[in-house]
């Protein structure tokens, strides 16, 4: 009975001091240094961000037709020159991150290894102690020359055994914090990933826009060198296509009132705008709407997109025959009411016919070049008793 009590106190007196040859070196901080770095690089792309925004913003600003071109091409190559620059940012993070994440791994596996190290070393004490004569048990506990030995050996092994608790939780709570930070910087590496490929696809967005902006601007040259070479002519020539107009206003009265509401813009996507109302080429010609080209966001180009209606209404004119190189080519007019009309010109097809009336937003052709045309786009009129009026007083352009 007696043995068995003292092997007990043996065994708690062990357990407290299981630790105490097989200390782990202290737990150093994780360095966090490379914060620093990711909080400059992140600055860096948020001044990127704001750039580009303050770019876009002076792009939209602009109102004539040729600076407009010239600044929105100008600007776009700025943009792609940012957009560059922010790649290069988001891949040294991931750099930075990838060697962050590297360290930290070394670090979970060095402390894992010593923590298994001193358990490994505490069942092989627990295992001797079981196996071993009393003797040495009774020995560490027992061999006090004194009661006031005693109890400060007793004391001296529950200190120790406090120190070497505390440090093996440090240990424990040392390991989770390195785990928590690897997920989190894991994380972010997915999100700069993520980051990097709609860079990439912005650039190659962005890069898609300069040349069309470079096309458009050929484009509208070609036009003005052709108006410019026969100028007489062309001047005959648009003469003569607003007269038809006026003829076909004059030979269809409006259909009552107007049928109410906003107009819907007529090419879903396409918002480009690559001529707009009112005098162009040097002030020797006057543009009775605006040409809309371009492509959308996915990269598709404009020609043979649908065309739809801007409103609701009756078709006044839609023509399938046209004389390569003068007018409107194949056009659609629609009328809806309260004397307000449409006019859609270059058409490549056109599916409705007079008299058909239309909804809002139905198609009623596709866009083409048919006509006085050098690439694909829609002309696009609005007019009010046969007048045309400017479409950016009824659309945000």
């Amino acid at each position: 009975m007696r043995k068995n009590l003292w092997k007990r106190v043996a065994a708690a007196a062990v357990c407290l001091t299981v630790l105490v040859v097989a200390q782990a070196a202290p737990f150093q901080a994780a360095d966090d240094s490379y914060k620093d770095e990711i909080n400059d690089l992140n600055g860096k792309i948020s001044a990127l961000k704001k750039e580009q925004a303050a770019i876009q913003a002076d792009i939209d600003k602009a109102k004539n037709d040729k600076s407009k071109k010239e600044k929105e091409k100008k600007q776009l190559q700025n943009q792609v020159y940012l957009a560059q620059q922010e790649i290069e940012l988001l891949t040294s993070r991931i750099g930075t991150l990838e060697g962050n994440i590297a360290q930290k791994e070394s670090e979970i596996k060095d402390k894992q290894a010593q923590i298994d190290a001193n358990y490994e070393q505490f069942k092989q004490r627990m295992r001797a102690m079981y196996l071993n004569d009393d003797s040495t048990v009774l020995g560490v506990v027992f061999g006090a020359d004194s009661y006031s030995d005693f109890l400060t050996r007793t004391e001296m092994l529950q200190r120790t055994s406090a120190h070497d608790k505390k440090m093996i939780d440090e240990l424990l709570e040392a390991k989770r914090a390195i785990e928590e930070a690897l997920a989190e910087i894991q994380a972010n590496k997915a999100q700069v990933e993520e980051d990097k490929s709609d860079m990439s696809a912005q650039k190659a967005n962005l890069a898609v826009k300069v040349q069309e902006v470079a096309k458009q601007e050929m484009q509208l040259a070609d036009l003005q060198k052709e108006f410019e070479a026969q100028k007489a002519q062309k001047q005959k020539e648009e003469k003569e296509a607003q007269a038809e107009i006026q003829r076909i206003y004059a030979e269809n009265e409006s259909i009552g009132d107007y049928v109410g509401g906003d107009f819907q813009w007529p090419v879903t996507g396409f918002r480009t705008i690559t001529s707009r109302f009112g005098w162009r080429f040097g002030g020797s010609d006057y543009h009775t709407g605006i040409d809309i080209a371009g492509r959308n966001s996915s990269g598709s180009a404009i020609f043979q997109q649908p065309i739809r209606a801007a409103n609701a209404g009756k078709v006044i004119y839609a023509s399938n025959s046209y004389t390569p190189g003068r007018g409107y080519g194949r056009y659609v007019i629609i009328d809806h009411g309260g004397g307000m009309s449409t006019l859609y010109g270059h058409q490549n097809s056109v599916y409705v016919s007079v008299g058909d009336y239309v909804a809002q937003g139905e198609t009623i052709g596709e866009v083409g070049t048919t006509g006085w045309s050098t690439g694909p786009h829609l002309h696009f009129e609005i007019r009010k008793n046969g007048t045309a009026v400017n479409p950016a007083n009824y659309f945000n352009i």
